[in-house]
């Protein structure tokens, strides 16, 4: 009888120190940086055919130091490994083929339960691919979606991207011209708005087609370097409650 329980208790013993090996460790501090990313597919991603920034940007934040808790009504079912014993918070508001309209649509009938100190969007791409709005319209959406979270998020710090280029040999020059014209539009409707918290991150720059994992996707070393770029970003605005 005494074995019979002896070896009962050292199954239960390896299979909690089994469970316990699977467990995430808990944040060293109650001071978390709520992040809301919205947008497209380029947001969302789908490993391991194509990847998000957001994964890579929350390893970069725990190089750092800095605790992240993403905000979002969509979490991924990927399992992305853990990292120096901390599992991943995949939250986001992030849906493949949306364009600068949806996106209107989910931001006005977004409830979250959290406040988020950043908000970052990527839009306007599915637009043009899709050929459903002009410029002027996807300008006047952003403007639409930024005055939404600025009144329900006054003191959220927004950035917009400059989108990513798509794959050299997949576009014609009028679409890349296009892109371009869409990118700068974003950036004068940020320099006209005055305000300090809205913000542009540029990802044109040194853009590489390496970056893709097909024509517009990120491939793992694309989100990698984007995460360095909205990280690097973040720096120059010296968040007072991170840096």
């Amino acid at each position: 009888m005494y074995t019979k329980i002896k070896s009962i208790f050292i199954i239960l013993l390896v299979l909690s120190t089994l469970v316990s090996c699977d467990n995430c460790k808990d944040y060293p501090n109650n001071s978390t940086l709520k992040i809301l990313c919205l947008g497209d597919s380029r947001v969302s991603g789908n490993p391991p055919s194509n990847y998000s920034y957001r994964y890579p940007l929350w390893k970069i934040f725990i190089e750092h130091n800095i605790y992240v808790d993403f905000l979002g009504n969509k979490s991924e079912t990927y399992q992305y490994p853990k990292y120096n014993g901390y599992c991943f918070d995949s939250d986001h508001n992030a849906y493949p083929g949306i364009t600068s309209s949806n996106l209107v649509q989910i931001v006005n009938n977004m409830n979250l339960d959290e406040t988020p100190d950043i908000i970052y969007i990527s839009i306007g791409g599915n637009d043009l691919l899709k050929g459903e709005n002009d410029i002027p319209t996807i300008i006047n959406n952003i403007k639409i979606i930024t005055d939404k979270l600025t009144k329900l998020y006054p003191k959220s710090l927004i950035f917009i991207d400059k989108l990513a280029l798509g794959r050299s040999t997949s576009f014609s020059k009028p679409e890349f011209n296009k892109l371009s014209s869409l990118n700068n539009a974003i950036s004068e409707f940020i320099n006209k708005s005055n305000s300090k918290y809205l913000s542009v991150i540029d990802l044109t720059n040194n853009w590489d087609d390496k970056y893709l994992s097909d024509n517009i996707h990120y491939s793992e070393l694309g989100a990698e370097y984007v995460a360095n770029i909205y990280y690097n970003e973040l720096k120059k605005i010296k968040l007072n409650k991170i840096f």
